[in-house]
């Protein structure tokens, strides 16, 4: 099976890396604005108004950058700029 061609419109086509907290401490809300369906919910999404929810998206993206930083990577994205960890 191949997979589809990757998108050109990156700079790094190839490797998308990404940390997704899949359950959050930090806690929004969705209201009814009024009786109008028509109008929009109010949302208040509070992302990352924990300390831990912070703390786990600056070790997630440490993480990731080690991961991007491997020498597996080498052969594959030899130019990638990489941020010190």
């Amino acid at each position: 099976m191949r997979s589809a061609p990757a998108s050109r419109s990156t700079r790094f086509p190839d490797f998308i890396y990404v940390f997704n907290r899949r359950v959050p401490t930090s806690v929004g809300r969705t209201d009814i604005a009024d009786g109008d369906f028509r109008r929009a919910p109010l949302i208040a999404p509070n992302y990352l108004s924990t300390d831990k929810d912070e703390l786990d998206v600056v070790h997630g993206g440490r993480l990731l950058q080690a991961i991007g930083a491997h020498r597996g990577h080498a052969s594959v994205d030899p130019g990638t700029h990489r941020a010190p960890i």
